[in-house]
């Protein structure tokens, strides 16, 4: 299979989710991005805002996503390639202004190509991109934030849409220790006020690990933010890890604590292809009076069939790789 991924240059999560998704499952010698984005690539991309001259723009690479050689086509030889057949799949990376005038450019030769065309959408707003929709007409519309009160896919003018969420790096998922430092760890941002609420209920829990944009670090029992290696190394040494949704339904800490350890989360309002199950896989809270119970429970030594059980499922279904090959079973069966 050969795929043409169409990006666009700012840093984007889950664009890079797809991508890295795509070239496990495909290869990378078999996914093209157009343009080249060299974060993806493993050196600093720089390019310019579409408000300036210079290229005052950057995005570093991912530390948890290994750069791959970078194909050197050019738009003639994409424009070849597309016309001899080549490519089996079109995937947008992004609905974002940028991505859909690169796939407006190549267009023609698209058409004529007849090749399935996707768009990802992977912002956090619930309503579909419809002038991102109008423009491009995909086979395919993936939405990262698809509200369970629209059915699980829906098929309208020629495009089916499916629900596809954020996802975990493949690479999270090494063996984890037996021993446990922590009892439950909440570590989360400041851009919801909620969760430092969440973050001061939790302190007093036994054994809990809690940590917060705004606390100091020299506060006896809280703690800043840390870098992502020790996020993820403390959450894999607690029997549970913390998640609360922010402005949207969708977090990438969702699925990062899910393959890292057991998974305290509020139930989220969006299809997941292959959703977790309440006190099977994880363990759901209403509230924080309900969460702080949850985590008390934990400490306590409950649940951990279901931590065991939960980290199996995600890792299996929740990874870049396994949300792609769900992906390409939908649209290439």
């Amino acid at each position: 299979m050969k795929i043409l991924f169409l990006n666009h240059p700012e840093s984007d999560f889950g664009e890079a989710f797809l991508w890295n998704g795509l070239i496990q499952e495909a290869g990378a010698e078999n996914v093209y991005d157009w343009p080249v984005k060299e974060s993806y690539h493993g050196t600093v991309h720089h390019y310019v805002r579409p408000w300036c001259n210079e290229p005052t723009g950057t995005t570093a690479p991912l530390g948890w996503m290994p750069g791959t050689p970078a194909h050197t086509e050019d738009e003639q030889s994409l424009r070849e390639k597309l016309r001899e057949g080549f490519f089996d799949l079109v995937v947008l990376g992004s609905a974002r202004p940028v991505a859909i005038q690169t796939f407006l450019g190549l267009q023609d030769s698209i058409r004529a190509a007849s090749v399935p065309v996707i768009l990802h959408d992977g912002e956090d707003y619930a309503s579909l991109n419809t002038e991102a929709w109008r423009l491009v007409r995909p086979n395919y519309y993936l939405k990262r934030e698809w509200l369970k009160s629209n059915p699980f896919t829906v098929k309208e003018s020629g495009t089916t849409v499916f629900p596809f969420p954020f996802s975990a790096p493949d690479c999270l998922c090494v063996d984890l220790p037996t021993q446990f430092d922590y009892t439950v760890a909440a570590l989360l941002g400041g851009s919801w006020d909620a969760r430092k609420d969440l973050c001061d209920a939790l302190i007093d829990v036994s054994g809990a690990y809690v940590a917060h944009g705004s606390y100091p670090n020299h506060e006896t029992g809280k703690h800043g933010l840390k870098g992502f290696d020790e996020y993820i190394g403390i959450l894999r040494r607690s029997r549970f890890g913390v998640s609360m949704r922010g402005w949207g339904c969708d977090t990438c800490r969702y699925w990062e604590v899910a393959v890292s350890t057991g998974l305290i989360a509020d139930e989220l309002d969006i299809h997941i292809p292959n959703p977790f199950h309440n006190d099977t896989t994880y363990l759901a809270y209403s509230d924080i009076e309900s969460a702080r119970d949850m985590a008390s429970f934990v400490a306590a030594g409950h649940y951990q069939d279901t931590r065991t059980a939960g980290i199996a499922h995600a890792r299996q279904f929740h990874t870049n790789s396994a949300r792609v090959k769900w992906l390409l079973e939908q649209v290439m069966p």
